[in-house]
């Protein structure tokens, strides 16, 4: 498989079937640390810019925050989308990079695993820009 526009040696296109497998073992652990942090914010609107298959969004649409998830993978996005709706949540996702993706204000934006870690020191600049430019 030849590396795309990040260096990824796995297209989450192609993979998306296997992405919960990958260290979801401790989901409920990290998403209360997630939540508390949130709280003690007195965050409400959340971006997960990152959301993959919509862990953090399920479990916080769950816990009464307003999510949006965003990500780079539509095939992740749809599988997040589904969880969502067999959950009866009502959350909005957008297709986008984290790099140009432009959507509103937020109280709070998180990228969850190692997304960040995908970028070049350009890409990640470039990143951290358009977060606080949004």
């Amino acid at each position: 498989m030849d590396n795309n526009e990040f260096g990824l040696l796995l297209d989450y296109n192609q993979l998306h079937h296997y992405f919960d497998k990958m260290g979801s073992d401790n989901d409920d652990a990290k998403n209360k640390v997630i939540e508390t942090l949130l709280r003690q914010h007195k965050v409400e609107t959340v971006l997960d810019l990152t959301c993959g298959t919509g862990s953090q969004v399920l479990w916080l649409a769950k816990h009464g925050f307003n999510v949006t998830g965003a990500d780079f993978s539509p095939a992740l996005l749809e599988t997040a989308s589904e969880k969502t709706s067999r959950e009866n949540i009502d959350s909005k996702f957008i297709d986008g990079d984290m790099r140009t993706i432009q959507v509103g204000q937020f109280d709070a934006v998180i990228t969850i695993h190692n997304a960040v870690g995908h970028l070049t020191k350009e890409g990640f600049d470039t990143a951290m820009k358009n977060i606080h430019a949004t």
